[in-house]
């Protein structure tokens, strides 16, 4: 019932991802959500740690993009110094950020891997488009009233997914 929802591989952030498998797998293009997944919504730079290690993604092979429902201001603040492909007011879970992202990455979905925090966006949207999702956890609760209700309604599908991979 929830299977749209439930991403390939659940981790707590995007250091704990085994990238070389990924590349292993011909997977050549990572899109990243922004808030609370590259860095948590109130800080307006990229830590050195992450700007370190996006370039060592780029340097490993990967093509990168950063795709968020926030505003632009927000995006290309955070995203001067990585100067990566970046695209604000994406409208995740809808596609219209989503094949922007997939043009400009220049892969077909088959190479594709989505990374986010929220199921009900990055998940959803990237398991629409038959990506390979990854979902990891929020780096702040720190957030807006209507995520956090979205929160508790994820706890309960990510339950669910928890089962179904303990039976296999």
């Amino acid at each position: 019932m929830f299977k749209i929802l439930y991403p390939k591989l659940y981790v707590t952030s995007i250091f704990d991802v085994n990238y070389e498998s990924l590349l292993e797998q011909n997977k050549r293009a990572i899109i990243f959500d922004l808030d609370n997944t590259l860095a948590p919504y109130y800080e307006s730079e990229p830590s050195q740690k992450l700007v370190l290690f996006l370039k060592y993604l780029v340097n490993s092979g990967f093509r990168l993009c950063i795709l968020s429902n926030n505003k632009k201001e927000r995006v290309d603040i955070f995203n001067k110094n990585l100067e990566l492909i970046a695209i604000h007011g994406a409208d995740k879970p809808l596609f219209k950020g989503m094949n922007l992202a997939i043009t400009k990455l220049g892969v077909g979905t088959n190479e594709l891997v989505v990374i986010g925090d929220q199921i009900f966006t990055d998940i959803l949207v990237g398991n629409r488009k038959n990506a390979y999702t990854i979902l990891v956890n929020p780096l702040s609760d720190k957030e807006e009233i209507g995520v956090r209700i979205k929160r508790k309604l994820e706890a309960l599908i990510i339950k669910s997914y928890l089962r179904s991979i303990a039976k296999c």
